[in-house]
């Protein structure tokens, strides 16, 4: 701000250009003007006259031997004619999305409640059971009504009542001779 800053009212003329001279088109033309003669004349040039280097030029040559290098065959170009072209395609078959096909169906929800038909489920009542067997009467006592297993293994090793006391079995076998006359004894009682 202030009259320090303000060039509004300046021009180029007003500042002093020192060695490095501003651009004018008079100075670029008097540039261009020195270069005369064989630096600008190549009117007698052709391409043969310049290396290529490794950007090679444009010739009608290398462009046909490109193209048939990338063009298709008439094989190919046939073929590419009768193929299946995307737009000829339904949406689902480039999505791969299960909701763009056509005709959805009814999906089951998954709830048993939703089945039809459904068969009627066993209650888990044994009584609920048809075709029952007919049980024995063991099957109609109460379960305390038998020994336990540690009682059935203490009778499997108990002289039992019913086929000889401990007394009688004493006295057969002081009774007894041998042991022939012991079996004997025995097998009388």
């Amino acid at each position: 701000v202030g009259a320090n800053l303000d060039l509004s009212s300046k021009s180029t003329v007003d500042l002093a250009e020192d060695t490095n001279l501003y651009f004018t088109n008079a100075r670029a033309d008097a540039r261009i003007a020195l270069q005369v003669g064989t630096n600008l004349d190549i009117s007698n040039q052709s391409t043969s006259d310049l290396s290529e280097g490794t950007n090679l030029y444009y010739t009608e040559a290398r462009v046909d031997a490109r193209i048939g290098v990338l063009a298709a065959t008439t094989a190919q170009g046939a073929l590419a004619d009768s193929a299946t072209q995307p737009a000829d395609l339904a949406t689902v078959a480039t999505s791969g999305s299960y909701n763009d096909l056509a005709n959805l169906p009814t999906l089951f929800s998954g709830a048993y409640a939703d089945l039809t038909g459904k068969p009627t489920l066993f209650s888990g009542a044994y009584g609920d059971l048809t075709g029952l067997p007919t049980l024995g009467t063991a099957a109609a006592t109460a379960a305390t009504a038998y020994a336990t297993a540690a009682q059935g293994a203490t009778a499997d090793s108990a002289l039992q009542a019913e086929t000889i006391t401990l007394a009688t079995l004493k006295a057969t076998v002081a009774a007894s001779a041998d042991f022939a006359d012991f079996q004997t004894r025995i097998a009388a009682l």
